[in-house]
């Protein structure tokens, strides 16, 4: 894995609870709350694969971007624009958007898409944009 932080760091999340209230997000594991998250190793995701298509079940990645990236930038903050006001509490990203002005932004994703490729034998890659329409009045 060239992003190994994204497993050591980025699979993890302290003190989190469900819904849509980012604020109690963390990546601290200083933090003293409880821990919970993980990943799957290549060697199981291989697993899981042919597991799959031995019952004709093609599996589709989703790899989120350009939003939904906290635990990216938990690990990697550099890939965040630099005009990101400081995260309000320790551990926590100021942002989850990718920096497109950044060249380590387009080589990270790219990096990670081949990996995923490499993994996934789909036509397909889910990169899980979040749309919203606007309507004109």
């Amino acid at each position: 894995m060239k992003y190994p932080k994204l497993t050591s760091v980025g699979a993890w999340r302290y003190g989190i609870t469900t819904g849509w209230d980012q604020s109690k997000l963390r990546f601290d594991p200083e933090s003293g709350l409880p821990k919970y998250g993980g990943f799957y190793t290549k060697q199981q995701v291989r697993e899981i694969v042919k597991y799959a298509a031995d019952r004709g079940i093609n599996i589709v990645p989703e790899i989120e971007m350009p939003g939904h990236t906290m635990p990216v930038f938990a690990a990697y903050p550099e890939l965040m624009c630099q005009n990101q006001p400081a995260a309000e509490q320790a551990g926590q990203p100021s942002s989850n958007v990718y920096c497109v002005g950044n060249d380590q932004t387009f080589k990270f994703v790219e990096t990670v898409l081949d990996e995923v490729m490499e993994l996934f034998p789909s036509k397909w890659i889910h990169i899980g944009i979040d749309v919203r329409f606007a309507r004109r009045r």
